[in-house]
């Protein structure tokens, strides 16, 4: 059976081929294939977010390797803080593609109390960045990194990198420094990370585990200790449509 239908394909292909070439010597062209769906491995993330210490929130990342080359990461972050007088809340929606530690594109949303932020990114023709966010365009140098944090920087030629505020689009200059390697607690496991040290127009430590991928974050947002750390980790081939 098996090999009846490949050599019917092989026909098939034979066929085509000879079909095209006709056409071609009359002046006729065949209409191009429908290009197929790329495969891509796609890995989710998901992560608790603490505030002082306490549950305050979630978030996932959803990262797909495509077989071009390039890297699809949607983050979904929801935040909710409750004080005296009221209930703060942040929501965040991130579409960003990203090739050789540089991103190609963006398209993030953000909620922030009651605030609402967009920030649309695509590659200019001269390689930077061209960057409109709260209804004005800017140009900037290519971004290296932004504050989903999804990846480790490659500090094999520099540590100096140009970073965006994912929501915002605003772009800072900052200096990254390795500190070493650490265990960091996920569940019962124990992983293997790299901690780096982000400072300079933004501040943060990150720790990485051997995929380079992100695992811990600690900093201070609104005057607040907060750390997003890992509590889960799914993946699956999928087909992207």
């Amino acid at each position: 059976m098996n090999s009846i239908a490949a050599t019917g394909a092989r026909s098939w292909d034979g066929l085509q081929w000879f079909m095209a070439s006709c056409l071609v010597a009359f002046g006729f062209s065949l209409p191009a294939r429908a290009e197929e769906p790329l495969r891509g491995a796609e890995e989710v993330r998901e992560f608790e977010i603490l505030v002082k210490g306490k549950p305050a929130g979630t978030s996932a990342l959803r990262i797909t390797d495509r077989d071009d080359g390039t890297t699809r990461v949607a983050t979904e972050v929801h935040v909710k803080l409750n004080y005296l007088i009221y209930e703060y809340r942040y929501e965040y929606h991130g579409q960003e593609t990203w090739r050789d530690h540089r991103l190609l594109s963006a398209d993030n949303r953000a909620t922030d109390d009651g605030k609402k932020f967009h920030a649309h990114v695509k590659v200019d023709p001269r390689g930077g960045a061209l960057i409109e966010a709260q209804g004005r365009t800017t140009t900037a140098p290519a971004v290296d990194m932004t504050t989903n944090y999804w990846r480790a920087p490659d500090l094999s030629r520099t540590n100096s990198f140009s970073f965006m505020n994912a929501d915002r689009g605003t772009i800072h200059a900052v200096t990254i420094e390795r500190i070493g390697r650490e265990q960091v607690a996920v569940g019962r496991r124990q992983l293997d990370c790299t901690h780096y040290r982000v400072s300079g127009g933004a501040a943060a430590d990150l720790w990485f585990d051997r995929q380079n991928r992100i695992v811990r974050q600690t900093s201070i947002e609104d005057g607040y200790p907060t750390e997003v750390r890992l509590t889960r980790i799914s993946s699956k081939q999928t087909q992207l449509r």
